[in-house]
C-alpha cells in the first residue's frame, strides 16, 4: 500500500496531520538535519512522539465507532466509507545533514537515542492492540524512516544495530529494540537520478530510496517501478538550491557596509520622489518635515538567521521565492508550487511505497488539504477532480506542474 509522508512544520500541527491521512510525519532534528527550516531537539521528539501517540488514540477511537456506525447501518451503499481510514502515524527522521569527522560522535548520540525511543514505544505499547501493525503482530516502534544523505549514518545505523544485537536483514531483536539500518532511506537531495545507484542502496538492506524531485514524469517512474521502494515527492516548494554558505548573513554584512549595493544612487531618487507622491496623496496637511523624512527610504533592520519571512526576486522575473539560512547554510525554495494531481495516476503505475508532500512555507490548512486530496486519491477518487477542487480552494497558490514534462539538462 502506498503511503503519504508529509513534514511537520510545528509541533502543534501533528493532530491536524493526522487526521488528514498521512501515515508519517516527516521531521528535522538538530545536529543531523539540513534542507529544513523548521528544527527539533532530541526533548522536542519526545512531546512529538506523545503527540503522535495521543494522535493514534484519537483515530483508534474514530475509526471504532465508524466500524460500529457499519455494523448498525448494515453493508448498504456507502456505508464502509471511512471506516479503513489509517489510524497508524507514524515518524520519520530527516537526517540528510553532510557530516565531518567531528560531527560523528554526537551524530551517534542522537542515533542511538531514536533508537531508544523507539524502544521506549514499543515496550510501553506492547498491550495495545491499535499500535500493533507488523505481519507477525508486534509493534514495528514508532520511527518509522530515516532519510539520509551522509554514507556515515548508514554506517552508524550499522553500528548500532550490532550493539544492540539485531542480524543484518532483521526488524527487531527480542528486547524490541528496533533495527535502525531497515529505517533507512536513501534521499540525497536532488542526486537520486540512477537506477543503479537506487539498487545499490537497496542491497545494503535499508527501506527504500527518494527520487530526485526535478526528474521528469517518465524518468521517476523508470526509478519507481524498477526499485518498488521509492519516495516520489509530489506535492510542495522545490528545494532549488542548498548551499553551506551564510548567504542572507553576508547580503545583509555588504548592503549595511555600502548602501548602494543594494539600492543604487538612480533607484534611491525613483524611491524618494514615489514616497513624496504617496504622502502628498495621503495627507495634504502633513508638515514639511514629515514629507522630508517621506522622502528618504528608511534604512529597515531585519534578521538573516533564522527568518523565515524572506523571500528573492530575480531579476528577470517577479515572482517571490522563499530563502531561509540556519547554521547548516542557506536554502532557495521554488517560486511555484508542485502539484502532482494530472500526473499522479500514472505515477501510481509504478508502485512507489510513499508519497511525500512538502510543508515547507506552506500554511497549514493548505498542506492538510494536500494530504487529504492525495489520501481521497489513494482510496480511488478521481484524481483530476479532487485536483480541481484543490486549485480552486487555494487559486491565489502559484501551481505548477515542476519538473514532469521537462529535463533540467537539454
Amino acid at each position: 500500500m502506498t503511503e503519504i509522508i508529509t513534514t511537520l512544520e510545528n509541533l502543534k500541527d501533528v493532530q491536524q496531520l493526522a487526521e488528514s491521512g498521512a501515515n508519517e510525519l516527516l521531521i528535522a532534528l538538530d545536529g543531523i538535519s539540513s534542507t529544513a527550516a523548521s528544527k527539533y531537539s532530541l526533548d522536542e521528539l519526545k512531546e512529538i512522539a506523545k503527540a503522535v501517540k495521543a494522535a493514534n488514540a484519537e483515530l483508534a477511537n474514530a475509526t471504532d465507532a465508524a466500524k460500529a456506525d457499519v455494523a448498525g447501518k448494515g453493508a448498504g451503499k456507502g456505508a464502509g466509507k471511512g471506516a479503513g481510514k489509517n489510524t497508524q502515524v507514524k515518524i520519520a527522521i530527516r537526517a540528510n545533514l553532510t557530516l565531518h569527522e567531528g560531527m560523528l560522535p554526537e551524530a551517534e548520540k542522537i542515533l542511538a537515542a531514536i533508537s531508544e525511543l523507539d524502544k521506549e514505544y514499543v515496550e510501553a505499547t506492547a498491550e495495545t492492540d491499535s499500535t500493533v501493525d507488523s505481519a507477525d503482530g508486534k509493534s514495528t516502534g514508532i520511527i518509522s524512516s530515516i532519510f539520509f544523505a551522509d554514507p556515515s549514518i548508514y554506517m552508524l545505523a550499522k553500528k548500532i544495530d550490532q550493539e544492540n544485537g539485531i542480524e543484518p536483514g532483521s526488524e527487531s531483536d527480542q528486547s524490541g529494540k528496533t533495527s535502525m539500518t531497515s529505517k533507512l532511506i536513501y534521499d540525497p537531495e536532488m542526486l537520486m537520478t540512477s537506477i543503479n545507484d537506487a539498487n545499490w542502496w537497496l542491497d545494503r538492506g535499508i527501506r527504500g530510496i527518494s527520487i530526485s524531485p526535478i526528474l521528469t514524469l517518465q524518468e521517476t517512474k523508470e526509478i519507481a517501478e524498477a526499485t518498488k521502494k521509492a519516495v516520489v515527492t509530489v506535492h510542495g516548494r522545490t528545494l532549488m538550491s542548498r548551499s553551506f554558505r551564510k548567504l542572507l548573513s553576508s547580503y545583509k554584512e555588504v548592503s549595511e557596509e555600502d548602501p548602494d549595493f543594494v539600492n543604487p544612487p538612480e533607484a534611491q531618487v525613483e524611491a524618494a520622489s514615489q514616497a513624496i507622491v504617496a504622502e502628498e496623496t495621503q495627507a495634504k496637511a502633513a508638515s514639511a518635515s514629515d514629507a522630508e523624512a517621506a522622502s528618504t527610504p528608511a534604512k529597515k533592520d531585519w534578521q538573516a538567521v533564522g527568518n523565515k519571512n524572506l523571500t528573492l526576486i530575480e531579476k528577470s522575473r517577479s515572482a517571490k521565492m522563499p530563502v531561509y539560512e540556519d547554521e547548516t547554510g542557506t536554502l532557495i525554495y521554488s517560486d511555484d508550487v508542485l502539484d502532482s494531481f494530472n500526473f499522479i495516476d500514472e505515477l501510481l503505475k509504478a508502485s512507489p511505497f510513499a508519497l511525500l508532500v512538502e510543508g515547507s512555507f506552506a500554511d497549514i490548512e493548505m498542506q492538510a488539504e494536500a494530504v487529504k486530496a492525495y489520501s481521497r486519491i489513494l482510496a480511488g477518487e478521481d484524481a483530476k477532480t479532487i485536483g480541481a477542487e484543490y486549485q480552486e480552494k487555494f487559486r491565489e497558490e502559484p501551481f505548477d506542474s515542476g519538473y514532469y514534462e521537462q529535463k533540467t539538462v537539454k
